[in-house]
């Protein structure tokens, strides 16, 4: 599994057009991110999931 932490470059909502433009960070404490529990399904040719703390 990976994680890919991201946050939008620009704060305000009505500074973005379209989708918003991505920023990488680094993460101190993993565990307050990372997700306890993960379900994934492929059901009708659709994938599905869930994940929660």
């Amino acid at each position: 599994m990976s994680f890919r932490p991201v946050m939008t470059k620009a704060c305000a909502v009505s500074e973005v057009v379209g989708n918003p433009e991505l920023d990488t960070f680094p993460i101190v404490n993993r565990g307050a991110f990372t997700p306890k529990w993960l379900e994934l399904d492929h059901d009708r040719g659709q994938w599905q999931g869930a994940f929660g703390w």
